[in-house]
C-alpha cells in the first residue's frame, strides 16, 4: 500500500513539474536554442530573410520588412547565425528600431574569409528608440590571407545614425572594426552609440573611407588590442 502511496505521488509530482514548464514564457524556452544556420539576406531572398528573423523574434510582434523603401522594423530578434554574415540589406537601407525592444544580431565564424555582423550593400540608416546590438564572429583565415576581416556594421557607401541604442562589435581578426563605411562617411546625429573592434592588426572602432561626423548623440568607441605592430585607432 505504501510503495503505491509513493508511486501515487510521484506521477502527481512529475504532472505538477509537466504543467510548469507548460506555463513558461516562449522567450525563456528560445533563448536556449541554438544558432541558426543561415543568413538572412534581404538583397536577394527578403522575404525568406524576414522569416529567418522572425524565427529568434523575443516578443509577440514580428519585425516587419517594406521593401518600397528597403526599411527593416526590429521589434525584438535574439538572431545569432553560423553564418559569417548574419544580416545583408540592400542599398539605401534602414534599420529601425522599435521603441523599447532589444534587438541582438551575431554573425557566426569563419576560417576562410571575412565576418559580418550587419553588411550594406551602400548606404545604411539605422533610426528609432530601441536597442541593436550587433556582433561579427571571429576569422581565423590564416595570417596574410588577405580576407581576414570582421565588422559588426559594414557598408560599401554611408552610415548615419538618427536614434537608438546602438552597440556595434567588431569580432577578432586581422582587420576587426566596430563600424566600418569603406569609401563613404559615418554620420552620427542622435543616439547612443557604442562601437568596439575585436584584437587585430588593424583595429578599429569606427573608421570610414572619407568623414566621421559626429553632430549629436553619445559616442563611445574603442579599438581592441594590436598584433603584430599595427595601426589601432578609436574616436
Amino acid at each position: 500500500m505504501r510503495a503505491k502511496t509513493k508511486l501515487t505521488r510521484l506521477c502527481s509530482i512529475l504532472l505538477t513539474l509537466v504543467l510548469l514548464v507548460g506555463l513558461l514564457p516562449t522567450v525563456a524556452l528560445a533563448a536556449v536554442l541554438p544558432p541558426v544556420a543561415g543568413t538572412a539576406d534581404f538583397t536577394t531572398k527578403p522575404t525568406e530573410a524576414l522569416a529567418l528573423l522572425n524565427t529568434a523574434k523575443t516578443g509577440a510582434a514580428d519585425s516587419t520588412w517594406d521593401p518600397a523603401t528597403n526599411t527593416l522594423t526590429l521589434n525584438g530578434v535574439n538572431f545569432v547565425t553560423t553564418a559569417a554574415t548574419a544580416v545583408k540589406l540592400p542599398d539605401d537601407a534602414t534599420i529601425v528600431l522599435a521603441d523599447g525592444t532589444t534587438n541582438t544580431i551575431k554573425g557566426g565564424d569563419s576560417a576562410t574569409g571575412e565576418c559580418y555582423g550587419i553588411q550594406g550593400a551602400r548606404s545604411l540608416t539605422i533610426d528609432g528608440a530601441g536597442t541593436l546590438t550587433v556582433t561579427g564572429g571571429e576569422s581565423t583565415a590564416p595570417s596574410g590571407y588577405g580576407h581576414d576581416y570582421s565588422h559588426g556594421i559594414y557598408v560599401n557607401g554611408n552610415v548615419t545614425i538618427e536614434g537608438g541604442n546602438v552597440n556595434a562589435n567588431g569580432g577578432a581578426a586581422g582587420t576587426s572594426f566596430g563600424i566600418w563605411a569603406n569609401g563613404g562617411d559615418v554620420a552620427i546625429n542622435s543616439g547612443t552609440v557604442t562601437a568596439k573592434s575585436g584584437d587585430g592588426t588593424y583595429s578599429y572602432g569606427i573608421a570610414a573611407g572619407k568623414n566621421v561626423t559626429i553632430s549629436g548623440g553619445t559616442v563611445k568607441a574603442k579599438a581592441g588590442s594590436v598584433d603584430g605592430g599595427g595601426t589601432a585607432a578609436a574616436l
